[in-house]
């Protein structure tokens, strides 16, 4: 049967309504909650994470020769893993309510969807706090490299 796109929303409204009556509402929400704050959190990061990128790379390029390169280049490398880590608390790999399925009483369950959810509110969790450590480094890396080197002593 070909995809009928009127009809493209049907199923997540009848899980909508299975999850009002279902004792796994506020877990789903709770999940949910959590996942917007990480979400919030990941893109400010990811935000500072873009300046920090281009200050360093306007750094790079202007080839000062009090200037560590390769301290440089380590905190370049350092804050681009931090943005890939928040790049990775962003992305949802299944559609909303996409893991609720109907259980041998054809009725829809939805402990898969509070199970993958719990993972990754736990994953998004660690990539975040590795993300701000990361970030963390190649911010004061940077500035701690120029001042070792225009205090004189070789890097």
């Amino acid at each position: 049967m070909p995809f009928d796109f009127r009809k493209r929303g049907e199923k997540l409204i009848d899980k909508l309504k299975a999850l009002r009556t279902d004792s796994h509402r506020e877990s789903v929400k709770e999940l949910y909650d959590l996942l917007t704050i990480l979400d919030s959190k990941a893109t400010g990061l990811l935000t500072v994470d873009a300046l920090v990128v281009a200050i360093l790379l306007g750094v790079l390029s202007s080839s000062k020769p009090y200037l560590p390169g390769w301290g440089i280049w380590i905190s370049l490398c350092l804050t681009m893993c931090s943005a890939l880590l928040c790049l990775l608390i962003v992305n949802l790999p299944w559609g909303f309510l996409g893991q609720v399925y109907r259980d041998a009483s054809n009725n829809l369950s939805f402990n898969e969807e509070v199970r993958c959810l719990a993972n990754v509110v736990h994953d998004r969790t660690w990539f975040y706090c590795s993300a701000w450590k990361l970030a963390f480094l190649g911010i004061t890396c940077a500035p701690v490299f120029v001042i070792i080197r225009a205090l004189g002593a070789p890097l």
